[in-house]
């Protein structure tokens, strides 16, 4: 993604917009809810939204809203919504509020990392037992996050839980694929 929020992909020197990306510690902006039904609205709709639900610094303005986010999943039920981190540290929140929504999916990035030794690693699992991994994504958020790591750590887990190669596969690469799909 870009500071700019979108996602781009070059084919035959066509620009398209794959994704759009809601990053407000990055760009200095509050997202009110009006603010994000404007911006989805004059979006195609079949744009997949990237909702950046990593809290991180002090500056409490410019931290993720799950309530808002979740008026955003309602008022735009024909949308799929990626939560970026899958929360953070608030992982367990966000799984239990949001879990009942099908246009929803889990970017597991720079969380598996950093919240490794913490009692967080729990809720990560809880997270990725209790989801279809056709809305589980493995990503790494370099360089914040080795690659290599996130890998491991994802992988570990996946085994220990006992999944499947086809989950396995799904989660490291064709989930993605498949949920952002643009029809």
């Amino acid at each position: 993604t870009s500071l700019f929020g979108g996602s781009v992909r070059c084919v035959y020197e066509t620009v398209f917009i794959t994704n759009w990306s809601m990053v407000s510690e990055l760009t200095g902006v509050f997202w009110t809810s009006k603010m994000m039904s404007f911006t989805l609205k004059n979006l195609e709709s079949n744009i997949p939204i990237i909702y950046d639900a990593f809290y991180y610094g002090s500056d409490i303005r410019y931290q993720p809203c799950l309530i808002k986010l979740i008026s955003l999943i309602k008022a735009f039920p024909e949308r799929k919504f990626i939560i970026a981190h899958s929360g953070g540290y608030e992982v367990l929140k966000y799984f239990l509020h949001l879990r009942e929504f099908n246009n929803v999916g889990y970017d597991l990035s720079f969380s598996l990392q950093y919240l490794y030794d913490s009692s967080c690693i729990k809720d990560i699992i809880k997270l990725i037992k209790y989801t279809s991994p056709k809305n589980i994504f493995y990503g790494s958020d370099y360089p914040k996050a080795s690659p290599k790591t996130q890998y491991e750590t994802l992988h570990k887990i996946a085994n220990n839980l006992g999944l499947s190669n086809e989950d396995k596969n799904g989660i490291f690469i064709s989930s993605w694929i498949d949920f952002t799909r643009i029809s």
